[in-house]
């Protein structure tokens, strides 16, 4: 017995030995301040009953995390925007109205986002109103809102229009609430072929609010134990938050990451989300009607106030990098066609006579090819782990939005040329090439 004695001594100094690493590691990091910051901050939003949620206006400067790594302020003006005081726009005698969802709102420093570009590239002002998670239906509401409370004179309406999930947060509209300070799912998608939703009850939602409290993470409702525990460590352990990611990039490598899923070792994490515009279900169809009148909105809208009108489409990670499908647990794989809904956008644009600026074609020229299923955060255009735009991704856009804006005088600026010049360079320098003519 002396051997199983020896042994299990050994293995208790060696556990011993891990802790005490982990604790040391655990208190370098906080010292540090490395990783420690949380996401989206509390009471950043707050319920409206016409259409859901809104900004919180006048919200102080707040760090918020992204990806894991990248920290960066977020804030909201008087008219709950994130961007500048409405002071800023003050005695300009045009400005642009830039509406859509996270990605129009930010995910990047507010110096890299795409709408601060075009304002800094073009040297004309843009008023900056995307909101996490906002369809088109819940942007036309905040649009014209903006519109009754800012007093200067809008000269365009630019909407980015994300195709991965627009269609879908139309269809589910109004599909979150706020609980509590919180952003919450109010309604979701349970059934992607069939399009059957589920409308949480206010039960449901404060159960689910206050598991979050606790836990520092959304969780399923009905969560397990081993749920729980997952998301204590996550909310509590510094290590904990900064391994896991690796060691998931581990597990993928080695074909080891769908074992451990089903397993119930770690959750399962799409590297993008299942969007049902991929998809040519007959609910689909028939919500692509609907979603198709809530577009229209805006051209009437513009037609009536005498603005021009802009929609930018904003591709999906998988989209640009197709090599991340084999990644993915998707559903039924066989139907997807990453590009049906830009021929769809295309199709309707055309025949109504708005101007759009699908930046898939642009995006896919400008992409590295990847032999991994993560991407990289300085070379690619999306965050490693986040489904948004980088840094790099943003100045991309806005250097390709801007140059489109002027070459097709969307505005009119004295020096048009000199600026196109100077969008030419920076896109040399910073991307190595020029983007083909007749994509733009």
């Amino acid at each position: 017995m002396s051997w199983i004695k020896k042994w299990a001594i050994n293995c208790s100094l060696v556990f011993f030995g891990i802790f005490v690493a982990c604790c040391v590691a655990e208190v370098a990091l906080r010292i540090l301040n490395i990783g420690s910051s949380k996401e989206e901050p509390p009471q950043y939003y707050f319920q409206k009953t016409d259409y859901g949620y809104d900004i919180t206006p006048d919200f102080t400067p707040h760090p918020m995390l992204i990806d894991g790594c990248y920290k960066c302020n977020v804030w909201s003006n008087e008219i709950g925007c994130f961007d500048y005081s409405i002071k800023h726009f003050q005695g300009n005698k045009n400005t642009i109205l830039l509406l859509g969802d996270s990605f129009t709102w930010g995910y990047t420093d507010f110096n890299d986002k795409w709408g601060t570009l075009i304002e800094k590239l073009c040297s004309f002002p843009v008023l900056k109103c995307g909101v996490a998670a906002y369809g088109p239906k819940q942007q036309y509401i905040k649009g014209r809102k903006v519109l009754n409370k800012f007093k200067a004179d809008i000269d365009a309406l630019i909407i980015g229009y994300y195709v991965g999930n627009d269609l879908e947060d139309d269809y589910l509209y109004p599909h979150r609430t706020v609980c509590k300070g919180y952003l919450v799912g109010k309604v979701r998608l349970v059934d992607i072929q069939s399009g059957k939703k589920k409308v949480f009850s206010e039960q449901e939602i404060k159960e689910k609010v206050n598991v979050y409290e606790k836990f520092g993470t959304v969780l399923p409702f009905n969560p397990s134990p081993f749920d729980k525990m997952k998301a204590f460590l996550k909310h509590n352990l510094v290590l904990y938050r900064i391994l896991v990611p690796r060691i998931k990039e581990i597990l993928m490598k080695l074909g080891l990451y769908n074992l451990f899923c089903n397993v119930g070792a770690i959750n399962q994490r799409k590297i993008q989300e299942d969007v049902v515009e991929f998809y040519d279900y007959t609910w689909i169809k028939e919500a692509w009607k609907e979603h198709f009148n809530n577009l229209l909105a805006f051209k009437d809208f513009c037609r009536e106030k005498n603005r021009k009108l802009v929609f930018i489409i904003i591709p999906t990670k998988v989209q640009v990098y197709p090599e991340l499908l084999k990644c993915g647990n998707y559903y039924d794989r066989e139907r997807i066609d990453l590009s049906r809904p830009n021929r769809i956008l295309s199709q309707f644009f055309q025949k109504n006579n708005i101007i759009y600026f699908d930046l898939l074609p642009l995006f896919r020229f400008y992409a590295r090819k990847i032999d991994s299923c993560f991407l990289d955060r300085e070379k690619d255009l999306y965050w490693k782990y986040d489904g948004h735009w980088n840094v790099r991704g943003n100045h991309l856009a806005g250097l390709l939005v801007s140059k489109y804006l002027l070459k097709h005088n969307i505005i009119t600026v004295p020096d048009k040329q000199e600026k196109i010049a100077k969008i030419d360079k920076q896109l040399m320098e910073e991307f190595g090439k020029l983007p083909p003519e007749n994509l733009l």
